[in-house]
């Protein structure tokens, strides 16, 4: 019955097309004319309205011949055809009214493309401390794209010539490695990444200048959330699972449950936090996590053996939460999160 109920929810949404109705209506009309009881009530009607002034008269006498039905079915079949969407550039905005591939041709809403030099800032607006610290904001971006949830785009580099700006396959980031060329101001057409094509040394490769990505897809990607929600939301979603036994045993109190998730995440996932006084979000250091613990409060972090915390509004993305669900639902006692 479900699947019944989903095929005409398909069906209706696409007939119900408003750039597709005139071509319907055409349709519809055309065949009426065909059929013998609606033939005679068409003819009827198109008498009475011929009736009453001469201009009329001439319109009732054009509705009235044989050929007007056909006109009709041919005319809504070629509107039919043609209307399909259509994809406009306007200054810098990539907009498209028709479905597809999220890589490829994605339907980007009128939000303009995004350069990978403004995603990092978003998703990490300090300065980065070091080349690791970077790398992992690097690989989180390379896998989120290489798995079709971001559409990118970038210049391919031939010889000293960059190309008009085009749709990057999601499969040419396998193995692709940022240059992060792109952290420096006016670097738009340096080198930002290479894309071998296998993992062996030597292998030829696709390289690109000017990457940008659908800032619409990212922005909900590296959306943030305090991680106190997020150990509460984990918990909600892996009740049954290995996972949320453990850490009612552990935690005993609600209080202790949300402490559990919270730090494991952090262990194991990127948390980013303010380190004061700065009120700016930065991530804390991956290298410092085995010497670090989450305060009871959920919110802060600090070294073991402290009583202040040393950064505080713990965060952490929606792609790095779905990861730890997915892993905390798929969990054996001796799994470790992924």
């Amino acid at each position: 019955m479900e699947r019944i109920m989903e095929a005409g929810r398909k069906v209706w949404e696409f007939v119900s097309r408003p750039i597709k109705l005139p071509g319907w209506a055409a349709l519809i009309v055309g065949i009426i004319c065909y059929i013998p009881d609606w033939k005679s009530r068409w003819d009827f009607w198109t008498g009475v309205f011929g009736s009453n002034t001469a201009a009329s008269r001439m319109m009732a006498s054009v509705l009235a011949s044989p050929y007007v039905g056909l006109a009709l079915i041919v005319g809504g079949l070629i509107y039919l055809y043609f209307a399909r969407g259509v994809v406009h550039v306007h200054h810098g905005e990539l907009t498209a009214s028709a479905h597809s591939n999220a890589s490829l041709t994605a339907e980007v809403h009128r939000s303009t493309l995004w350069p990978v030099r403004d995603l990092f800032k978003h998703i990490h607006p300090q300065p980065f401390k070091s080349d690791a610290e970077r790398d992992v904001i690097g690989r989180d971006v390379i896998d989120q794209i290489a798995s079709d949830q971001v559409a990118s785009w970038g210049r391919r580099i031939e010889g000293s010539k960059r190309g008009a700006l085009e749709p990057i396959p999601f499969n040419n980031w396998r193995h692709a490695k940022f240059t992060y060329w792109f952290l420096d101001e006016g670097s738009e057409m340096s080198l930002h990444v290479d894309c071998p094509n296998s993992a062996e040394r030597g292998s030829a490769s696709r390289q690109y200048a000017d990457i940008r990505v659908n800032r619409e897809q990212a922005e909900k990607i590296w959306s943030y959330i305090s991680l106190k929600d997020a150990a509460r939301i984990a918990y909600e979603r892996t009740r049954e699972s290995v996972s949320a036994k453990v850490a009612e045993r552990f935690g005993k109190t609600p209080e202790g449950i949300l402490h559990y998730f919270a730090s494991t995440i952090f262990l194991y996932h990127p948390v980013y936090a303010q380190k004061p006084p700065s009120t700016l979000r930065e991530l804390v250091p991956v290298e410092l996590r085995p010497s670090m613990r989450v305060f009871d409060d959920c919110d802060g972090i600090g070294y073991i053996s402290d009583k202040q915390p040393t950064y505080i509004g713990a965060l952490v993305t929606g792609a790095d939460l779905e990861a730890f669900i997915r892993w905390a639902q798929e969990a054996t006692l001796q799994a470790e999160p992924g």
